[in-house]
């Protein structure tokens, strides 16, 4: 823990460059759920076991009686929190974190995984990843990609829906409703129940080609 906060700093934006799984991992080692957590993992049922075992932990943090942390540390989870924040509304979005994204970007060379990135989080700009990215567009003078980089704004309404139908097509997979393909009924729901699409001759197309995309792209 301490070589990657030495590596990569204190601020949540520098955290994108440690993998995902080492920022969760650093993470719980700043708020001392390491133990707890690995104990949840044992039980039968984890998620419920850590669940229980975070909603004690939490309200004891806000008891009176307990001394206040000092400042620092309170900085150091509080900017975890943020970066992780962040990365779960990429993973809503995209099915990959900040941190994949920037990881997808620097294996694949393309750019527009850091365009997705700074949607989510305009901090990662001042990341080294994007920093190489930028700095390889001006000496392109790909002015194109670099204006496609700071006019890139918050999720819109058409991106929510997106990560809606994300949300939809993980839950329609686990209970194997997609196992064979996307089946009418599924496109009717989400064309005419959920508003998902407009009622278009070629919705069905793409929403198979949308949910075969998620599939394919998503890693969590």
């Amino acid at each position: 823990m301490a070589t990657a906060l030495q590596q990569y700093g204190l601020y949540w934006w520098n955290h994108y460059e440690l993998t995902f799984p080492e920022h969760l991992a650093v993470l719980f080692c700043v708020t001392g759920w390491r133990g707890p957590l690995e104990e949840a993992a044992k039980q039968k049922n984890p998620t419920k076991a850590f669940l229980e075992f975070a909603k004690i932990d939490l309200k004891s943090k806000f008891d009176d009686s307990i001394p206040n942390p000092k400042p620092e540390e309170i900085s150091l989870v509080f900017n975890f929190l943020i970066g992780l924040g962040h990365s779960l509304e990429a993973i809503g979005l995209y099915g990959l974190s900040i941190n994949e994204l920037l990881s997808k970007a620097r294996k694949t060379g393309d750019i527009t995984h850091v365009k997705h990135a700074i949607g989510i989080d305009r901090t990662v700009v001042a990341t080294p990843t994007a920093a190489r990215f930028i700095a390889q567009s001006q000496l392109q003078k790909d002015h194109h990609a670099l204006n496609a980089l700071f006019k890139r704004a918050k999720p819109h309404e058409r991106r929510r829906t997106h990560s809606d139908l994300r949300h939809i097509e993980r839950a329609l997979w686990e209970c194997d409703a997609l196992k064979t393909g996307v089946p009418k009924e599924v496109i009717d729901m989400i064309v005419k129940d959920l508003g998902g699409y407009a009622d278009i001759a070629d919705a069905g197309k793409n929403i198979r080609q949308l949910f075969t995309a998620f599939r394919k792209d998503a890693t969590i």
